[in-house]
């Protein structure tokens, strides 16, 4: 038979579970000079856009990689593409 083991014991995956999402809470960059770069790379954006310029898009892909959770939302749907393409090698 198999035993589960006792999680009251293991107190360190408490620690790591709740401390997992920290990428994903915040949408804005720490400090002012990285949210006035990310305006600007959204307000260039936006520009394009009304001008009818729409490869101005590209500054919102280069926006998001100011956002902590945008990179971390890529990050895991890269490992997990990742992750498949392993197993189907395999």
């Amino acid at each position: 038979m198999i035993e589960k083991p006792d999680t009251e014991n293991f107190t360190e995956n408490v620690v790591v579970s709740s401390t997992t999402p920290a990428l994903f809470k915040r949408w804005l960059p720490p400090g002012i000079s990285r949210k006035l770069i990310l305006l600007f790379f959204i307000g260039m954006g936006c520009f394009g856009i009304s001008e009818g310029r729409y490869l101005w898009a590209l500054y919102w892909l280069i926006a998001m990689t100011f956002s902590p959770r945008m990179v971390g939302y890529f990050v895991r749907a890269y490992s997990s593409l990742m992750k498949k393409i392993n197993q189907s090698l395999n």
